[in-house]
């Protein structure tokens, strides 16, 4: 019945909930507790939108709370605000964006990753970060007063990359900085989509690649959706970095190296699942980018294809103790920021350590945070018992490999058989794509065809 009549249980605690923020720090538990519920009640879908005057008492608690020196409070705000103040459209809830940005930043400068609520402090940058992009500017508070000034969308574009960067390389808890990665990721897809080309697009990219390498598989693989995600604007990034289409490749084709076992030793049924992610994502990346920078080399380096297929390579028979050597050798001249935290490559170190087991060379952990100690001795199996998996397993990575090689052949316009018993019965030979053809021997001018196959599959 009082639902009917629009009595709700909130009238009956809101108005003794806001007494309760003025209580002292000996009941804090209390005070916790009632912004805690003045949030719940306001935060929710109202079939009535709440008056100007509830809605002016509410952003001023926000703001007392969101400024205040009491980081319990600050937690207690973002926890149970988060995105929802700016997805529900309450009218002149951006008046509160330097404040959510200023609480966020305490959040993830904060040394205890346990307690603070950092995916939704992350949350709330990506959840602001679409709105300099249609708003050149917009009133809000400062922090620091209750004075209302006019934010331009750049200055508050880099308020929040500036953290969203950063959360992205050094965030501790696995889903912030799974949300931080997908962050920075839709940033540079605004950014090519409306071609402004921020300044700080080569760092978000570098972002995304050194979250390939994190030591949390969730991290990574969300990393390399995104990145698979870009490649839809190849051209507009060559605009803005001709050799930056072929640096992604060339890192996740790095990235690959590291992951795939040693010859003789087996990934996990998870490393596989991410290797093939990764593989897939690197040969959509060949697919979309020109041939001429694909097959582009220097004096001093390989080929961009040549890579790839030595990295698909690698992944049908293994890793040896040189390609090993090769693989950190390259790791470590694609990373060169040392602001990146928690991913395999500065714990393990792949130089010689090719006769260490696959799951201390890979020391990856799938839990909530990224710095807790990962790798059990007792659970590792023993080389036949290694051995005996790979059998069973089909491997998928191998599968994949075989299937993306073949396609990459294909994509550079050979077509080439396999080697098994379909070559034997096969009619068709080299000579018969020769425009007017009547002859049955070879003639020179075999080699001025549009398609030779110079290639057989042996794998």
């Amino acid at each position: 019945m009082s639902d009917n009549l629009g009595i709700t249980k909130d009238n009956m605690y809101l108005s003794v909930s806001d007494s309760c923020l003025n209580l002292s720090n000996k009941y804090k538990r209390g005070k916790l507790t009632a912004y805690q519920l003045i949030c719940q009640a306001l935060l929710r879908r109202h079939e009535v939108m709440p008056s100007q005057q509830l809605l002016s008492q509410f952003y001023l608690v926000l703001h007392t709370g969101l400024v205040s020196a009491d980081q319990d409070i600050v937690n207690v705000l973002i926890r149970d605000c988060g995105p929802k103040l700016f997805t529900l459209s309450l009218p002149g809830c951006l008046l509160l964006a330097l404040d959510f940005i200023k609480a966020a930043g305490s959040i993830i400068s904060a040394v205890d990753y346990k307690e603070p609520p950092r995916a939704e402090a992350v949350t709330v940058l990506g959840s602001l970060l679409c709105y300099p992009y249609y708003m050149p500017e917009f009133p809000a508070l400062e922090p620091e007063t209750m004075n209302v000034v006019n934010i331009p969308s750049v200055q508050l574009k880099d308020l929040i990359l500036d953290l969203l960067l950063k959360a992205g390389k050094r965030e501790p808890a696995g889903l912030a900085r799974c949300v931080a990665v997908s962050s920075v990721a839709i940033f540079l897809y605004c950014e090519l989509t409306h071609s402004t080309l921020h300044s700080k697009m080569k760092e978000g990219i570098n972002v995304l690649l050194g979250a390939l390498m994190c030591v949390n598989k969730k991290v990574a693989k969300v990393a390399t959706d995104m990145l698979l995600l870009l490649c839809d604007h190849v051209d507009r990034l060559q605009d803005y970095h001709p050799q930056m289409p072929k640096k992604i490749t060339e890192a996740i084709a790095s990235t690959i190296s590291a992951l795939i076992a040693t010859h003789g030793a087996a990934n996990s049924d998870e490393e596989k699942r991410l290797i093939v992610s990764m593989m897939f994502a690197m040969v959509e990346w060949c697919l979309k980018m020109p041939i001429q920078l694909l097959m582009e080399t220097t004096d001093t380096d390989k080929s961009c294809i040549y890579k790839v297929f030595r990295v698909l390579h690698s992944a049908v028979t293994g890793h040896s103790s040189s390609s090993l050597t090769r693989v950190s050798k390259s790791l470590s001249d694609f990373l060169l920021d040392t602001d990146f935290t928690n991913i395999f490559e500065t714990q393990s170190g792949f130089v010689g350590a090719a006769s260490l087991p696959s799951s201390f060379q890979r020391p990856f952990s799938a839990d909530a945070t990224l710095s807790e100690p990962v790798g059990d001795p007792g659970r590792m199996s023993s080389p036949l018992q290694q051995d005996h998996g790979r059998k069973s397993e089909t491997d998928i990575v191998k599968l994949a490999a075989r299937a993306l090689m073949t396609h990459l052949v294909n994509h550079m316009s050979h077509f080439p058989m396999g080697s098994g018993a379909a070559r034997l019965h096969t009619t068709v030979q080299e000579h018969h794509d020769l425009p007017e053809y009547i002859e049955d021997d070879l003639r020179p001018e075999i080699f001025n065809a549009p398609n030779v196959q110079f290639f057989v599959l042996n794998h």
